[in-house]
């Protein structure tokens, strides 16, 4: 997190519409705390009780790279879908009441939205060969 993050997320992601705020919720104050510890919880953070899943090797990718990635192999991306949005980044997660039902919402709203590029943890992409 740093000035930039903070600037994107008060001033473009949560700046829309369909997210509004989050009554009793200083996101943004929360996101400024982030700049002092940007390494917690660590490598193996996960929300699920079961900690092991953290520790499971699993390909990230960047949904930004997925067209150029994907063209080696003769695909030509079509769509691109997003699920499993972060209405605010993990750490914040404690302070966000309705947190379940705001991130449902986007996942309902914005599946097809730019922002899931920054704000979904999975991707769902369709592709046809070239």
């Amino acid at each position: 997190m740093n000035s930039i993050t903070l600037d994107f997320y008060n001033d473009v992601l949560w700046d829309r519409g369909v997210m509004g705020r989050e009554p009793g919720v200083d996101a943004l104050e929360g996101l400024r705390s982030l700049i002092s510890h940007p390494d917690e919880p660590g490598r193996f953070h996960t929300n699920s009780p079961d900690k092991a899943f953290g520790r499971l090797e699993r390909p990230k990718s960047n949904p930004l790279t997925l067209p150029a990635y994907l063209s080696q192999f003769g695909l030509k991306v079509e769509r691109i879908r997003f699920c499993h949005y972060h209405f605010v980044p993990p750490l914040l997660d404690r302070r966000v009441t309705n947190l379940k039902a705001a991130n449902h919402h986007l996942e309902l709203a914005l599946a097809d939205d730019w922002c899931g590029h920054f704000m979904a943890a999975m991707t769902f992409v369709e592709a046809r060969r070239t």
